[in-house]
């Protein structure tokens, strides 16, 4: 009996599930996830948000991206769960294929934080981290 070898490796599917720990650090996203200050930006976003009760998680990351991007509240959603190195910057641990939150949640943060605002928190606290380095 013969047996079919294929001519293209066949994708693994552990890779879809494994730690983003291994992504490029050279990347535009990973490299901002690791320079950014986050408990400062989660503390900042929390106050200017009066939420007491529960933590930023990875929302604040989502809106940079956002806001980057220039994209819809539900397109974001989508990019981000297409992508593994957007889900770094918002401080997944592994790679996943669905919604990290509802995207009505940014149309709640809107009404309590402009774009310039979070832009300006960001901008200083990266600016206060530069200092300190």
């Amino acid at each position: 009996m013969k047996f079919y070898t294929p001519k293209y490796k066949q994708l693994d599917l552990d890779l879809l599930c494994s730690t983003l720990d291994g992504l490029d650090k050279a990347n535009r996203w990973v490299a901002l996830g690791d320079l950014l200050p986050w408990a400062e930006l989660k503390k900042e976003y929390n106050s200017m948000l009066d939420n007491r009760r529960k933590g930023a998680g990875n929302k604040p990351a989502s809106i940079i991206i956002k806001y980057r991007l220039n994209l819809s509240d539900g397109e974001i959603i989508g990019i981000i769960m297409e992508n593994p190195h957007m889900q770094y910057l918002c401080g997944m641990k592994g790679f996943t294929d669905k919604p990290i939150f509802n995207p009505s949640l940014f149309t709640y943060v809107r009404k309590r934080i402009s774009e310039k605002e979070f832009n300006k928190m960001t901008v200083e606290l990266l600016n206060k981290q530069k200092r300190y380095q």
